[in-house]
């Protein structure tokens, strides 16, 4: 935890270190681990190499609630068209209608 949040102050995570992260994020870990992770990925949050794993995260609705609503924070710290896209379509095809804007 504690290099986590070093992680998170550098504010920058190179390549090995994201690979590692992405292991780390995965369904084997505890939620207080990939939460600390979500957190740490959010410091370097442009990243090309985890932004696809918090959409990933943030799509699924079998997901914890807590970690969707992380990589949601996460991807909307460095909004781009690909993060665009994808809140649009889970907005767009949520059968919960609080999230969702009924027409």
């Amino acid at each position: 935890m504690t290099a986590l949040k070093g992680l998170h102050n550098a504010h920058y995570i190179p390549d090995s270190v994201a690979d590692k992260l992405k292991e780390c994020v995965s369904r084997k870990h505890s939620t207080r681990v990939r939460s600390a992770v979500l957190d740490a990925i959010q410091s370097d949050a442009a990243n090309k190499k985890l932004k696809p794993t918090v959409l990933e995260i943030l799509s699924d609705r079998e997901e914890d609630s807590e970690l969707r609503i992380k990589a949601y924070l996460v991807a909307a710290t460095c909004p781009c068209g690909q993060v665009f896209e994808t809140v649009s379509n889970l907005i767009a095809n949520e059968p919960v209608n609080q999230v969702r804007n009924k027409k």
